[in-house]
């Protein structure tokens, strides 16, 4: 992937334990920077912005109402979505639909609602997970904060990447 790729420009915190990069055939991943204890936090990010509906409701109208009350450098970050890393989105509920989650607490019987994540949407899924977003049933969690940890036990690293620790999270395993 080009060096110029849109995803160098997503704003990363400065504290956080990861970066993101091409992962060569994957598209792109979180990869540690150091070594990440398990139970650790790796990340807590609030939406861009959340829409309050079906995912089968959404449509690019509702994406760009959304689009429209953010800030300039929220609509920036936004344009630099793409699809699975490396191809541009044809449509702004594409972009939507690939990069949020649902943060509707189900135990509440809250009605569904769905959050934009840039940089928690890099978190991509992997068939052996060793990071995962925490759930607490009745505990009055905010679901609007997505909070991603590393699981208490691993069986395995999924890669190794020296000098790091290892992966955090890949693309497509």
């Amino acid at each position: 992937m080009p060096a110029g790729h849109p995803y160098y420009d997503l704003e990363v915190p400065v504290d956080v334990p990861f970066e993101l990069r091409p992962s060569p055939g994957k598209g792109w991943g979180a990869f540690a920077t150091k070594h990440i204890d398990r139970g650790s936090l790796i990340l807590s990010e609030k939406p861009t912005f959340i829409i309050r509906k079906s995912h089968t409701e959404i449509t690019d109208y509702h994406v760009t109402m959304a689009f429209q009350k953010l800030s300039p450098s929220q609509r920036a970050q936004f344009l630099l979505l793409r699809n699975n890393g490396t191809g541009c989105v044809t449509s702004m509920n594409e972009a939507f639909a690939e990069n949020s989650f649902n943060i509707a607490n189900s135990d509440r019987d809250e009605p569904e609602a769905h959050g934009l994540f840039l940089l928690h949407s890099r978190f991509n899924h992997s068939c052996i997970p060793n990071s995962k977003v925490p759930t607490i049933s009745n505990a009055g969690l905010d679901m609007s904060v997505i909070k991603l940890c590393v699981l208490p036990v691993v069986a395995w690293r999924v890669y190794l990447a020296p000098p790091f620790n290892n992966l955090v999270i890949c693309d497509g395993d």
